[in-house]
């Protein structure tokens, strides 16, 4: 019997590196992944370490073009909804729901490594915001 897909976003194959933080202002955990795909409404990607579920996560996936090596990175935060490890039992597959649509910065040479957090950046909606299974009403 077929299984239905009831996610409402066109999920992307995209294979990049993925930096994910979360915790409080007092303490900040950091890992790092890889991504499997995309959607307008979250993302799924692989990690040696597992978040908890329903944590509030923010996350910069860095990107590079294919025709040149500018890097860029598009960066959201979400709600992680799903934690798998995988078979062999040495990464874990993380489902995350997006909050807001991800937005796209460009990424100037060097500076990635001097301003890894800088919020002076223009800022371009890449992605259309969730339905309106993410509103603020609605709970997990």
């Amino acid at each position: 019997m077929a299984t239905l897909d009831k996610r409402n976003d066109r999920r992307f194959a995209l294979r990049s590196r993925i930096r994910v933080e979360f915790g409080s202002v007092e303490q900040t955990s950091r890992l790092e992944g890889v991504t499997r795909n995309v959607s307008s409404g979250g993302l799924l990607f692989e990690s040696p370490s597992a978040i908890p579920r329903h944590r509030v996560v923010s996350f910069t996936i860095l990107a590079q073009t294919a025709a040149t090596t500018r890097r860029i990175e598009f960066v959201g935060e979400g709600k992680v909804v799903r934690v798998k490890p995988n078979p062999q039992g040495t990464a874990f597959a993380i489902a995350i729901r997006c909050l807001h649509p991800i937005e796209y910065r460009p990424v100037k040479s060097g500076d990635a490594k001097k301003h890894p957090r800088r919020e002076s950046y223009q800022r371009t909606v890449v992605a259309v915001s969730p339905k309106s299974r993410m509103d603020a009403g609605s709970s997990s």
